[in-house]
């Protein structure tokens, strides 16, 4: 029987990153969604509305890209950090994972 490889943090991290990026892709395309469903509607107040509501889609979409951007090069830069720390430093890597598995299990053995 195979093993499930355990996920790392910083895979969860990114993980919930990726999940956080797509929930909000799927409410823009929401947004947008309902803008064109609107797009037959007459009136000054649903236009200036419906302006309204495509610039902010607009400039959501923008600091959405722009934080993706952002999030994806800082995760990648905080493993390099983490590689490098645990490739100069092996013993203490292993001291400190030592350490917080001995705090885990005492705080999951009072329970």
């Amino acid at each position: 029987m195979a093993r499930k490889r355990k996920a790392t943090a910083a895979e969860l991290t990114q993980s919930s990153a990726d999940d956080l990026m797509e929930d909000l892709q799927s409410v823009l395309e929401d947004a947008e969604a309902l803008l064109s469903a609107t797009a037959g509607q007459a009136g000054e107040r649903i236009q200036q509305v419906r302006a309204r509501a495509e610039e902010t889609v607009r400039v959501v979409r923008d600091r959405l890209t722009t934080a993706q951007e952002d999030l994806t090069r800082r995760a990648r830069e905080a493993l390099g950090d983490a590689d490098e720390y645990v490739r100069e430093n092996p013993w203490q890597s292993i001291g400190v994972a030592a350490g917080i598995a001995f705090l885990v299990g005492l705080l999951a053995g009072r329970r």
